[in-house]
């Protein structure tokens, strides 16, 4: 933000554009790496729990609201159960799919 500000010919709105992209592109990059750890240890299906925890975690911290018919105890527990298989997998060094 700092650096974009500096720039001559550039709004406010566009360095917040630029600043929420950036963001974005981090949590992105942050996500598609816990889901492809997932996949490795645990395979496809888990990798699609995983994802759609994230999408509900997104939807919250980002617009402060949960789709209507979403179980915020249940995705709880789906994620703590899906933490539990992955740290015993890694800890057991048991790759689902080998790279």
């Amino acid at each position: 933000r700092e650096k974009l500000s500096e720039l001559e010919d550039i709004s406010d709105n566009e360095i917040d554009y630029f600043t929420q992209r950036l963001q974005n592109l981090k949590q992105e990059s942050i996500s598609a790496a816990c889901r492809n750890l997932i996949q490795r240890y645990l395979g496809n299906a888990e990798a699609l729990t995983y994802k759609r925890c994230y999408d509900v975690r997104s939807q919250l911290v980002h617009d402060g609201t949960i789709k209507d018919g979403i179980n915020i105890v249940d995705y709880h527990h789906k994620l703590d159960s899906l933490s539990n298989k992955l740290l015993y997998a890694i800890i057991n060094k048991k790759p689902k799919i080998s790279r």
